[in-house]
C-alpha cells in the first residue's frame, strides 16, 4: 500500500508541476494496481480514481474525467459517508469538470450538496465552506441567477469577516470579489465598487492573497467601471476603468 500511495502521489505532484506526460503512466498504474490489490472500495483506490480524474482535467479532457469522479464519488458516499473529506473533495472536483463541459445545472446541484455537507461537517465559517459558497454563487451568476447569488453571498459575508482574523484574507476577498461581480450585473454599481475596493485592499496587504485572486479582483473592477460608464457616461468611470486596466 505504501508503494501504491507513493506512485499515486508522485503522479499527482507531476500533474501539479504541469508534467502531464510523466504523470500519466503513474496515475494509470496507481489506479489499475489499487483495483487489483486493494479492491474497488478501498479508500486508496478511490483516491487513485480522483487523481486520474484530475489528470484528465489538466489534459483538457473533462468528458473523460466526469465518469472517473462519478465512480469514485458513488463509492466514497457508500464506503466513507456523505461528509467524509474525501467525498467532499470528489464533489468539488466533479462539479469543476461539469462546469468545464458547460453543464452548469449539474455543477450547481453538486455544489449545493457540497455547501450543505460542509456546513454540517465543518461549520459556516470554515474557509472551505466559504470557498464553496463563493463558487456556488459564481455558478448561479453564470446562469443569470444574480438575485439568488447576491442573497447567498450577503448571508455568508458575516461568517467570512469573522473568519478573517484566523484564516487570513483569501476567503473574504474571494467572496467580496464575486459579490462585486454580481452587484455589477444587477446595476448596483456603488455597492459593487465599495466591496471590490475592500477586496483589493485585502489582496495587496500582507499576508495578502494568491496573485490570481488579486488579478481576478482587478478584472472585476475593470468590468465594473466599464458597465458603470455605459450606464452613466461622463461621470469619470471611463478614467477609472483605464486606470484599473493598466494595473492588469
Amino acid at each position: 500500500p505504501e508503494t501504491l500511495r507513493s506512485i499515486r502521489k508522485t503522479g499527482d505532484l507531476l500533474r501539479t508541476l504541469g508534467k502531464l506526460d510523466e504523470a500519466e503512466p503513474l496515475c494509470v498504474e496507481a489506479l489499475e494496481t489499487s483495483r487489483r490489490v486493494l479492491g474497488e472500495d478501498h479508500p486508496d483506490t478511490l483516491r487513485a480514481l480522483g487523481a486520474l480524474g484530475m489528470l484528465r482535467r489538466s489534459q483538457d479532457e473533462p468528458m473523460q474525467a466526469v465518469p472517473l469522479f462519478e465512480e469514485a464519488l458513488d463509492n466514497s458516499r457508500r464506503v466513507l459517508g456523505d461528509e467524509h473529506p474525501d467525498t467532499l473533495i470528489l464533489l468539488d472536483n466533479l462539479s469543476g469538470a461539469l462546469r468545464e463541459l458547460g453543464e452548469l445545472a449539474a455543477a450547481e446541484s453538486c455544489y449545493r450538496e457540497l455547501v450543505e455537507a460542509e456546513r454540517r461537517a465543518r461549520g459556516a465559517e470554515d474557509p472551505s465552506t466559504l470557498r464553496s459558497i463563493t463558487t456556488l454563487a459564481t455558478i448561479l451568476r453564470e446562469q443569470g441567477e444574480h438575485a439568488e447569488a447576491q442573497e447567498l453571498l450577503v448571508a455568508s459575508e458575516p461568517s467570512a469577516r469573522q473568519a478573517l482574523a484566523v484564516d487570513g484574507p483569501e476567503p473574504l476577498a474571494s467572496l467580496l470579489t464575486e459579490l462585486g461581480r454580481v452587484r455589477t450585473e444587477l446595476g448596483a454599481f456603488a455597492a459593487a465598487e465599495a466591496g471590490l475596493l475592500e477586496a483589493h485592499a485585502l489582496c495587496v496587504e500582507p499576508p495578502g492573497t494568491p496573485p490570481e485572486q488579486s488579478a481576478a479582483c482587478v478584472q472585476a473592477l475593470v468590468d465594473l467601471y466599464a458597465a458603470w460608464d455605459t450606464a452613466e457616461p461622463g461621470q469619470g468611470h471611463d478614467a477609472a476603468r483605464a486606470e484599473w486596466s493598466r494595473r492588469l
